[in-house]
């Protein structure tokens, strides 16, 4: 099984297009989780039999930012996120 978590927020018609591309080409046999500012909620739900793909802390960063969130607590808490989670998890960045 394959959890595909996304941060991405489609603000204009470009980034609707960009994630309804991705989502085709992703096909239905992944369990995909809307993450846009809360990675350590979202990997909370990994389960062990699953392989977690985060697309992308580029775009996670971005949306901090934009929201004025607490970037080092954000960090603390995803690295806190990750060595709790029992799935494998690969991290797409830019």
């Amino acid at each position: 099984p394959r959890r595909y978590i996304a941060t991405a927020e489609a603000w204009d018609d470009e980034m609707r297009d960009r994630i309804a591309r991705h989502q085709r080409d992703r096909g239905g046999d992944w369990t995909t989780a809307e993450a846009p500012l809360d990675l350590t909620a979202a990997l909370a739900t990994a389960r062990t039999d699953e392989t977690v793909l985060i697309d992308c802390a580029t775009l996670w960063l971005t949306n901090l930012l934009l929201a004025e969130r607490d970037i080092p607590a954000a960090t603390e808490g995803l690295i806190a996120a990750l060595s709790a989670c029992t799935a494998p998890v690969v991290v797409v960045s830019n």
